[in-house]
């Protein structure tokens, strides 16, 4: 039997419940239970692999900087077989990136070739060429035959055929326009040398909205057409070729001269333009849908705003 101090130390719970005492096993009333009895497998392995000690009580581990600096940094990626140090010295991974580089600026390089051979298309012109053009300039009335000519599906260089547009004369133009007003001027004492990025700016600003304007017409109406946004500069600035006669006209011979070289430019200007444009722009088959009157009306309107525009911008010089 147990002692009397033993039985009240368990009946008192000094003992927990559930617990041997080896010092009483002789004196114990039932057999000890066997080691086995219960299932201790995974206790026993946690508690032998010491892979976590719990701390005593207020103790709480810590981090030593020397052995745990991993913890808080990021590792060097060349301290690493195999990192990206290797990998991007790796000639296959330097070959395929350079292949990819060349490719991308081949790319973008055809994309400007491409440009810059149609715009100098517009530029294939010679003296021969240029004064055709002037002559049909001033003088549109007589020519008959506007139809462009065409090679392999393309249009013929403008030096072959006067009837294509080109950016050469326009271009001179606008430049000789700006000479021509700074003249004017000068000759007036009222030459102010800012005047002359003024009016190159007003200009340029002026045939940049037309174009525009002209565009979206076009694209609004869905009228076919082959005309490209450097045909219709080409066409908006064959205007400049006039206004340097009729302020030329108006700075020699007055208001009359000014009004009478106006009146003949402009509508000679109307005249190609609206021929010009006819056979740029596509009839419709379908005349129920109107696409022929909207032709009429684009082609009319665009004529007729030539005159307008080159009033606008010479009558000050006058």
């Amino acid at each position: 039997m147990y002692p009397g101090s033993e039985s009240r130390k368990r009946a008192s719970g000094s003992f927990p419940p559930g617990t041997f005492d080896p010092a009483y096993a002789d004196q114990a009333p039932y057999a000890a239970p066997h080691p086995q009895q219960y299932d201790n497998t995974y206790y026993n392995d946690w508690n032998a692999s010491q892979a976590y000690r719990m701390p005593a009580p207020g103790i709480y581990p810590t981090l030593d900087p020397s052995r745990d600096a991993n913890v808080w940094q990021h590792p060097n990626p060349s301290a690493f077989p195999g990192g990206v140090a290797d990998f991007l010295q790796n000639p296959m991974v330097a070959g395929v990136a350079s292949q990819y580089g060349r490719n991308l600026v081949g790319e973008h390089l055809d994309k400007y070739r491409d440009k810059l051979s149609s715009l100098k298309y517009y530029f294939a012109v010679d003296t021969t060429c240029v004064a055709k053009k002037l002559g049909l300039l001033l003088f549109p009335f007589a020519h008959d035959n506007w139809t462009i000519q065409y090679r392999d599906a393309e249009p013929v260089q403008p030096r072959h055929d006067v009837n294509v547009p080109d950016l050469y004369i326009p271009l001179m133009a606008f430049v000789t326009y700006i000479c021509v007003a700074g003249y004017v001027l000068g000759a007036k004492e009222k030459f102010e040398p800012e005047q002359l990025g003024i009016y190159a700016s007003s200009a340029l600003i002026w045939l940049v909205a037309e174009v525009l304007l002209l565009k979206l017409v076009i694209y609004l109406t869905q009228m076919p057409s082959r005309l490209t946004s450097y045909d219709l500069i080409a066409y908006c600035g064959y205007k400049y070729v006039g206004m340097i006669v009729t302020t030329l006209c108006g700075h020699f011979l007055g208001a009359t001269g000014y009004y009478s070289a106006l009146a003949y430019t402009g509508v000679a200007l109307a005249f190609l333009v609206s021929r010009a444009l006819r056979v740029q722009i596509m009839p419709q088959v379908d005349e129920h849908m109107g696409g022929n009157k909207r032709r009429f009306y684009f082609l009319c309107a665009t004529a007729f705003a030539q005159p307008l525009l080159m009033w606008w911008r010479t009558s000050h010089l006058l």
